[in-house]
């Protein structure tokens, strides 16, 4: 197939899909319903700290470090180690194992969380539509779907979902369209085996080309509805991509890698492999514009090993009548900060510097009971967190409490030395013999005081009782006859 051969049918496939769309809307006796869509953006994490994002396939170990502060995230460095080709599988763990220890050495610190990024063949991702239900029965219906798209038996797969999308239409029904990732079991135990080796606890397992959606949103020309392609030429294979904003709706794998022009060198071999990966965008390209009524911009982002091939981009720009270019990296937060090598190493690395980057809660792949574990974990951070607010809340009050407490006591120990010093003064010397003196006069009063009888009592009382008219002129008291006589 010549260049303008692929060009021109590509064209006429873009036509016949453009031409189906148009009359089927114009036979359509009904329009359409209007209806009302509206995007889910994932959670933000608001994570402080380093986050280290590693990625092996048995041939290639890609790392990628970043620091994550106030400001936003900031990468602090990435590496890509190719391993032998003609190494044993033993022998191949052993040197994954010591690349990694040495990036971990450098730049893990107590804080740090580890991701890791997986894809391939072993990985899903899917978009399903349900209608709007209780987060439990979505769960059960999620289950159901996944049983009938995973191309792998569920009980052999980690898998998670999260919405990104929900319409409603104008009788009131509200569906929700869901991103579903898995991947095998067999995978993610193997990707955490080196990992625990080392002693570090993975946080989170994430597909590669789901992260890579986060960074779609920095292109200058990013829309939520607009659809892109992105290219992955790595060493096994490559994969074509296509994002509607930034998720996933379309990949196709082919096992068409840089290892062979490592193996066949020579413009005869180049020319071969690139026919051979034109071929594979071709046959993508059919498959997309025949699933989707829509066309991508005619523009296709490349990244991976020959991110910044001249040769090959410009022969894919010839061939298809688009434009092929390198991922845009100086569109990430933070590149213009960068050391110029180490710009150049983030379109090659690209997947790992998504997930070094990102801060959005996606779909994590860790074993379910890892992540109960990361679960508790979080509540006890947030709880620590809200403690330390609150003991920063109640400080001032403390330290004001604390200060009136001090003067206070200050102030009691000043009073208990005036005390002292007027106890042992003449003065109150003086003082206390006249109190003392004064207290046995009151005694001594107090007994020569007469002490009313019952008798005088009773007649104070009568008298108060009596008319003034009447008046006691004598009375008798006998004490033998106990009785008193009185006129």
């Amino acid at each position: 197939m010549t260049a303008q051969t692929g060009q021109h049918g590509w064209q006429r496939v873009i036509e016949q899909v453009g031409q189906r769309f148009h009359r089927s809307a114009a036979e359509s006796p009904h329009p359409a319903p209007a209806r009302r869509i509206r995007y889910v953006t994932p959670r933000r994490q608001h994570w402080l700290g380093r986050t280290l994002a590693f990625a092996m396939d048995g041939a290639v170990v890609q790392m990628a470090a970043a620091a994550h502060g106030l400001r936003g995230p900031r990468l602090l460095d990435t590496d890509k180690v190719y391993l032998p080709a003609d190494a044993q599988p033993e022998e191949l763990r052993q040197i994954a194992l010591r690349e990694i220890d040495r990036f971990l050495n450098r730049w893990y610190t107590r804080r740090a969380r580890i991701i890791v990024v997986t894809g391939g063949p072993k990985s899903v991702i899917r978009t399903i539509t349900l209608p709007a239900m209780s987060p439990r029965e979505l769960a059960v219906a999620v289950e159901s779907q996944a049983r009938l798209q995973l191309p792998f038996a569920i009980e052999e797969a980690y898998y998670d979902y999260r919405p990104v999308l929900k319409a409603s239409g104008a009788g009131g029904s509200t569906s929700v369209h869901l991103s579903l990732v898995a991947v095998t079991r067999t995978l993610v135990h193997d990707l955490l085996e080196p990992l625990e080796k080392l002693g570090r606890r993975v946080s989170a397992v994430h597909i590669g080309k789901d992260v890579l959606g986060v960074l779609l949103e920095h292109l200058p020309e990013f829309e939520r509805t607009g659809l892109y392609a992105l290219i992955n030429v790595s060493k096994q294979q490559s994969e074509i991509s296509f994002y509607r904003g930034t998720q996933v709706q379309f990949t196709h794998v082919a096992n068409v890698g840089t290892a062979f022009l490592a193996q066949h060198a020579g413009p005869v071999a180049f020319e071969y492999f690139s026919e051979s990966l034109a071929a594979e965008i071709q046959n993508s390209l059919d498959y997309f514009a025949g699933q989707f009524s829509e066309g991508f911009r005619n523009r296709v982002y490349v990244y991976g090993d020959l991110a910044y091939s001249d040769e090959l981009i410009g022969f894919l720009s010839e061939r298809f009548g688009f434009e092929f270019r390198p991922f845009p990296v100086e569109a990430l937060p933070g590149s213009r900060y960068l050391d110029p090598a180490l710009k150049e190493a983030l379109a090659p690395n690209l997947e790992v510097v998504a997930a070094a980057l990102n801060d959005y809660r996606l779909g994590n792949l860790l074993p379910p009971e890892r992540l109960a574990e990361f679960r508790y974990r979080r509540i006890h951070r947030r709880g620590a967190a809200v403690l330390a607010a609150t003991l920063l809340l109640l400080a001032p009050l403390t330290h004001a409490q604390w200060q009136r407490l001090v003067t206070a006591r200050a102030e009691l120990a000043d009073l208990r030395e005036n005390i002292e010093q007027i106890q042992s003064s003449e003065l109150y010397a003086a003082y206390t013999a006249l109190q003392r003196r004064i207290q046995q006069q009151e005694r001594f009063v107090a007994q020569a005081r007469p002490t009313p009888s019952y008798l005088s009592l009773s007649l104070k009382e009568l008298s108060r009782l009596t008319p003034p008219e009447i008046r006691l002129s004598q009375f008798l008291l006998r004490a033998d006859l106990r009785r008193c006589q009185a006129r």
